[in-house]
């Protein structure tokens, strides 16, 4: 079970004021969302959404991100990433079809670009790669690969979300081909994942 972020908590369960009008799914969805430690801690943070927590987890464990880093982040909407490594002193591409809240969008270290998470290319390799698109595990999987073998990115952070227990096997093909084009590769179960994996590795030069 994933732990609560710290100074959380064990709250009374919350319950829907209402349910007219919602369906049942829409119902169990928003009743988790009211109960979720990670959604009540990133209010009380400032963060976009819970999302920020599995970076802050990584870069906690791992010392990911350091002052003048160029970042891009891919899917980057609403910005939870994007605002923790701008707090960690790095530079941002934040490339999505929307716009992240309005205080990021002003921020001085970070670019938006409006555009498409998989076909975006930058200009010139960056130090980190950071996606955590909502998209189907096969793209994900792709789009981490193809990244790493036009080596775009020194490092990466991708989430890769899954439907089913069943879709973990679409790892395996990633587990084969990422080891040979990196220095370090290895895939983290991150207290703030729900049903995904966070894939994280070093990129080994040409």
């Amino acid at each position: 079970m994933a732990k609560a972020p710290p100074g959380t908590g064990r709250g009374m369960t919350t319950r829907l004021k209402t349910a007219e009008g919602r369906s049942t799914a829409s119902q169990r969805w928003l009743t988790r969302q009211l109960n979720d430690p990670y959604v009540k801690a990133a209010k009380a943070r400032g963060f976009r959404s819970r999302a920020a927590f599995k970076l802050t987890e990584m870069d906690a464990k791992l010392h990911l991100l350091k002052p003048g880093m160029r970042v891009v982040d891919l899917g980057a909407a609403p910005g939870s990433w994007s605002y923790v490594a701008l707090a960690r002193g790095a530079r941002v591409l934040a490339v999505d079809r929307a716009p992240l809240r309005a205080d990021l969008m002003r921020h001085p270290r970070l670019t938006f670009r409006r555009g498409d998470a998989f076909t975006f290319q930058p200009d010139e390799p960056v130090d980190w790669l950071l996606c955590d698109v909502i998209a189907a595990p096969v793209r994900s999987l792709g789009l981490l690969l193809a990244w790493v073998e036009a080596r775009r990115a020194r490092r990466f952070v991708v989430t890769i979300k899954f439907k089913g227990h069943g879709d973990y096997g679409l790892l395996e093909p990633l587990k084969r081909a990422l080891p040979p084009l990196c220095e370090e590769f290895f895939l983290m179960r991150l207290c703030a994942n729900k049903n995904e994996v966070c894939a994280f590795g070093t990129v080994r030069p040409a």
